[in-house]
């Protein structure tokens, strides 16, 4: 959602006016997306229960230094979180819809460490 500000500032010949368009910032907002505008081309559990993974048709940036695996994503599908998760990288790729979200900038999963791990969520674009 954006929201358009003016801006005045009063100088020595009068009012300049700017217009500004800032987005609102809520909480989950707050940071770039990591990967955005992705299409889904895989998506992988593993035997380990927490082993859960996507393969997108994008680079995620910034991305950890052992994430080797550069357009991967790891989250722990053992979870609540991590079973809706699961649940909409499954509608999206069926569906052909992009994902974007944002991954941990230091950090990959134990139980899948050349890729990135997911953080906080993942969400469906047009």
């Amino acid at each position: 959602m954006y929201k358009i500000v003016e801006v005045k500032m009063v100088t020595k010949n009068g009012w300049i006016t700017f217009w500004v368009v800032a987005l609102l910032i809520f909480s989950g907002y707050a940071k770039a997306h990591d990967f955005n505008n992705c299409g889904v081309y895989e998506v992988v559990v593993g035997a380990d229960t927490r082993n859960a993974h996507f393969r997108m048709d994008c680079t995620v940036e910034p991305r950890p230094a052992c994430a080797s695996a550069s357009n991967y994503v790891g989250f722990d599908r053992s979870t609540p979180t991590g079973a809706q998760i699961y649940s909409l990288l499954l509608t999206a790729f069926a569906s052909g819809a992009k994902v974007s979200g944002n991954v941990n900038d230091t950090e990959c999963p134990i139980w899948q460490g050349n890729v990135s791990l997911l953080d906080g969520s993942v969400r469906i674009v047009r």
